[in-house]
């Protein structure tokens, strides 16, 4: 439980944890059939630190993600053909100006961030060339 506080905002942690007592095999399940923006982690550990019971947390959890490969499977099967047809008409059309602005984009920060390096290490002067001036007195 510790390690879970401290890996995870307390915030996000006390959603989760009141959230996973009142409905648990939800908690597992809805996070484990959303797709990748929905965070999975904080749900499977604290469904591991309120001691949910590992049957239950296992044939939820696979059966949640069967769910949700099957559907991704099914949207593939059925719509792939369309999709690679469109994917590679846009892409004929559109692919040289796409490369053109993205290489453009990362040509441009690069030289920005030079530049600023530049102007950067112009404006630093090192304390070594000021201590290492030599001194007329003798001992």
């Amino acid at each position: 439980m510790a390690f879970v506080e401290k890996r995870v905002p307390p915030k996000i942690f006390k959603r989760v944890r009141e959230w996973m007592e009142n409905h648990a095999i939800l908690s597992v399940a809805l996070p484990a059939i959303l797709p990748p923006p929905m965070p999975l982690s904080p749900f499977v550990l604290a469904a591991g630190a309120l001691k949910m019971s590992r049957k239950k947390f296992l044939n939820t959890f696979i059966i949640s993600r069967a769910l949700r490969h099957a559907l991704a499977a099914w949207l593939g099967i059925h719509y792939g053909r369309h999709i690679l047809r469109l994917w590679n008409s846009l892409s004929d059309k559109y692919a040289t100006p796409v490369l053109i602005v993205i290489w453009t984009g990362i040509l441009a920060s690069c030289t920005f961030a030079f530049w600023k390096l530049y102007k950067t290490s112009r404006a630093v002067h090192p304390r070594s060339r000021r201590l290492a001036k030599p001194s007329n007195t003798t001992a």
